[in-house]
């Protein structure tokens, strides 16, 4: 199971946690298209960060379909308007675990995810942070 946090980085006066934005949208399309994942569930935070949970993949094929999202949703949004393309500073952390033990508890994977959201954050834009938990 691995739990993706996404989020944008620059609050450009945009209303965060007024539910889905553009971009929310977007990167869930592209990441349903993989199909290759079974049972994708989410949520948004009040604070506008996409959190999915994923069964059944590979954490580095995972990371590497979060990567190609952000490039996918930047490369629309410079088509849409040539005049005031910017790309979006989207980051995402995640925390994957295959074959959790008895003592695993869910905190672990929901703790870890939030630490890789705040390294990939650190990095800048683009950047895709991930962690097996054990």
């Amino acid at each position: 199971m691995a739990l993706i946090v996404t989020k944008r980085l620059a609050n450009d006066g945009e209303n965060h946690g007024q539910g889905f934005e553009n971009w929310q949208s977007r990167f869930i399309e592209l990441m349903d298209a993989h199909g290759e994942a079974t049972n994708v569930r989410g949520f948004i935070s009040g604070d506008g960060e996409l959190s999915l949970v994923f069964q059944g993949v590979d954490r580095a094929e995972l990371g590497q379909w979060i990567r190609d999202s952000f490039a996918k949703i930047n490369l629309a949004n410079e088509d849409s308007s040539v005049a005031t393309a910017v790309a979006l500073p989207l980051v995402a952390g995640v925390a994957m675990v295959n074959a959790p033990s008895r003592s695993f508890k869910i905190d672990q994977l929901i703790q870890s995810a939030w630490r890789c959201l705040d390294g990939a954050s650190k990095q800048g834009a683009g950047a895709v942070k991930t962690i097996e938990v054990y």
